[in-house]
């Protein structure tokens, strides 16, 4: 497994810091609505200073192109809220990807 810790800042009036790391999971077959089935390597993550939330996404192998994300949150009481993202269409260099 491979743990990335990555830090972004923010310009303007106030910075912040925020880690999150990532776990490759390994290669799965993925079908997008549309833009049809892929290869893909699969990667969880997590923010450390936030419990309750991960991330799942999945990057088309070989291109390096973000297919499907699953960003899962759960609240201190409890309520869980699930964010997901589909790619639709996909062409590289003027062709569609397979």
């Amino acid at each position: 497994s491979m743990n990335i810790s990555s830090a972004s800042r923010s310009t303007g009036p106030t910075a912040s810091t925020e880690r999150f790391r990532t776990r490759f999971v390994g290669y799965e077959s993925r079908k997008t609505a549309g833009a049809g089935t892929f290869e893909a390597c699969r990667f969880e993550g997590d923010w450390p200073d936030q419990p309750g939330t991960l991330s799942v996404y999945w990057v088309l192998r070989g291109h390096g192109i973000e297919l499907e994300r699953e960003v899962q949150m759960t609240s201190a009481g409890g309520t869980t809220v699930v964010q997901k993202g589909l790619l639709m269409s996909l062409t590289v260099n003027g062709q569609p990807a397979r």
